[in-house]
């Protein structure tokens, strides 16, 4: 009787062993999947955060789409130099100044930002001192960022009629 038991306990034992020999690797790839799945889990969630933030704030940017655009219009992309004559021919004619040549020069880099692009202009204009007041006013109030870096004039010939020459730098990026 007391073999029966014996080898009862001892199968039983070899099963478990050899059991274990075959199934414990099978569990260390099923503990790595497992990983992996949770790893990537992780990461979506990370992902879906992530894209919900952005939405987020291009939500944000929409609704403030005016000033951003103001932005945009301030520090152009590129030089437009088609829509800075005929902004500066308006302008002039608006309050009463003969634009009579613009020399743009396009160039440099801003010494600290080496993406944003520094060129200047010259405008050479015609007309009285309280015009070119007001043209600087509005270059001013403009949304285009204009540096007036020298201003020259003569003495008229005629009334009240000066040449000026303007020296603007414009930025863009």
């Amino acid at each position: 009787m007391k073999y029966p038991r014996f080898i009862i306990l001892v199968a039983l034992l070899g099963a478990i062993i050899i059991g274990l020999v075959f199934t414990f690797p099978k569990y260390k790839d099923y503990l790595q999947v497992a990983q992996k799945l949770a790893n990537q889990k992780t990461f979506l969630e990370n992902q879906a955060q992530y894209y919900k933030e952005i939405e987020e704030t291009f939500k944000k940017l929409e609704a403030k789409r005016e000033t951003v655009d103001k932005i945009t219009s301030m520090l152009p992309k590129k030089l437009d130099s088609a829509s800075l004559i005929n902004y500066f021919n308006a302008a002039s004619q608006k309050h009463g100044l003969l634009l009579q040549d613009i020399l743009i020069t396009s160039g440099d880099s801003f010494p600290k930002i080496e993406r944003i692009q520094r060129h200047q202009i010259t405008l050479k204009l015609s007309g009285t001192y309280s015009s070119l007041k007001n043209f600087l006013v509005s270059l001013e109030k403009s949304a285009r960022l204009f540096e007036v870096d020298q201003i020259t004039f003569s003495a008229p010939e005629e009334k009240d009629i000066y040449d000026f020459e303007i020296q603007l730098t414009v930025y863009s990026y």
